[in-house]
């Protein structure tokens, strides 16, 4: 069975791809087989780093293509989250695929950066 991919995400609200979101505001998608999403029994999820089993899901998907989805965010607590995809069976227990994609919520009023070591720390 193929599974819905993802790999990447855009904030229109903090206009950056680097995986950067924001709670309570709509995101934009990008993977492959998203277009499934739209079936009864599959479901994007968050899966917060620092717990795994909390699994949220994203309940409002407005638009579906096969290669982007646009979704509205829950509320979400400032922290590294990662997508997921539920998949709904009947007869067994659900199966969670977790994506090795990070995405952060920032705390309001600050900005994701990458660390880059000054020219004095590289050599320690």
């Amino acid at each position: 069975m193929e599974v819905p991919v993802i790999t990447g995400v855009y904030d229109p609200l903090s206009r950056r791809y680097d995986g950067t979101i924001t709670s309570q505001a709509p995101i934009i998608v990008s993977g492959r087989h998203l277009d499934m999403l739209d079936l009864n029994n599959i479901r994007l999820c968050l899966a917060a780093a620092v717990d795994y089993d909390n699994v949220i899901e994203v309940l409002h998907v407005y638009k579906y293509a096969h290669n982007q989805v646009i979704v509205s965010l829950p509320v979400l607590m400032p922290g590294e989250y990662f997508p997921a995809v539920k998949i709904i069976k009947k007869q067994c227990e659900d199966a969670i695929y977790i994506f090795p994609v990070s995405w952060v919520v920032m705390p309001e009023g600050h900005e994701r950066r990458e660390y880059y070591p000054c020219c004095t720390e590289i050599g320690k």
